[in-house]
């Protein structure tokens, strides 16, 4: 009886040294996939959320397992078609053959929001070990098998990295679209043309009323060239076609945890251009040098933060 009344399900990870659970794990990880492979059997299911732990040292060795259990557990059914929000926090990104099943993808499709946060640990992206596994995760799991099964239902997307990304590893937006797209908010993506972030976003402009963007950059190769494309460019393209958006966060650095903070205009806080890092190639540096372009980025944004600011207040006159 209690199962046909289970909306909602939040688990959360609490942090332990391994040593401490060492005894019982096969216990737990025996548990979790027993109760996570029958939630496709709760008929009124609307909303999972799974809150992991953001470091290495809560699964054994290296592996996230916790995480990967539930998943796996999840994926070994068929989806609840009534799931309509999905939130996973501090997901670990690194690639599991998990992300190859066709219930795994499938977990999307009937989502109007998604939420997903990856873990932060540089050694995913730098260590020889883990980087093949750190890139597969984003051109993979995130681009095909999550991005690429979303429905077009959707109206919530929240995609918060916690390195650069974008170039490489290599994430595209040409051919994302969501026609019911709402509230749109971006982490540590790298807005190069590469990745077709910039005109993503124009896409939805019919639809989009809300976007946060936090510390997300542009590489530049080389500070003795002008770069093609500057913040300011992309402002000014936003503020002439984004007549729809009511609400707009920029930030340098991180959002808060829900992704979703109050409005920051006024903020002069523009977005950065960063370099690659040529130890790793799979990492980026921010330039020590100012920019000479940066004062134009910074004017662009207020003109945009301004023109967001007068469209806001005609809505709310309008549906007074």
């Amino acid at each position: 009886m209690i199962a046909r009344c289970i909306e909602a399900i939040t688990f959360q990870e609490a942090w332990r040294r391994y040593d401490d659970y060492e005894p019982i794990s096969e216990l737990i990880l025996e548990a979790l996939t027993s109760s996570f492979a029958h939630i496709h059997e709760l008929p009124r299911f609307r909303t999972l959320e799974l809150l992991f732990v953001a470091t290495r040292y809560t699964s054994r060795g290296n592996s996230p397992c916790v995480q990967w259990t539930i998943l796996s557990a999840i994926s070994s059914q068929t989806p609840s078609p009534s799931l309509t929000s999905l939130t996973i926090d501090n997901l670990a990104p690194l690639y599991h053959p998990i992300y190859n099943s066709p219930s795994f993808s499938g977990l999307f499709r009937s989502l109007t929001s998604l939420s997903v946060t990856t873990a932060y640990d540089d050694v995913f992206s730098t260590h020889d070990h883990y980087r093949s596994f750190f890139v597969k995760f984003w051109e993979k799991a995130i681009q095909d098998r999550m991005l690429g099964s979303l429905s077009h239902s959707l109206t919530t997307l929240m995609l918060q990295g916690q390195v650069d990304v974008g170039v490489m590893p290599r994430l595209d937006f040409s051919q994302v679209k969501f026609p019911a797209l709402e509230a749109l908010s971006l982490q540590k993506i790298l807005f190069n043309e590469e990745t077709r972030i910039e005109n993503f976003i124009v896409r939805h402009n019919g639809t989009l009323r809300r976007l946060w963007l936090a510390g997300c950059a542009i590489v530049v190769e080389d500070l003795d060239e002008v770069a093609a494309r500057q913040w300011s460019h992309i402002w000014k393209h936003f503020a002439q076609e984004m007549k729809g958006l009511v609400s707009l966060v920029v930030r340098s650095d991180s959002l808060d945890r829900d992704g979703f903070t109050t409005d920051s205009f006024g903020e002069d806080d523009s977005l950065k251009y960063v370099g690659r890092n040529w130890q790793t190639w799979h990492s980026y540096e921010p330039w020590d040098e100012r920019l000479p372009y940066e004062d134009g980025d910074h004017l662009a944004l207020r003109e945009l933060r301004r023109s967001v600011r007068l469209q806001a207040l005609e809505r709310q006159k309008y549906e007074e």
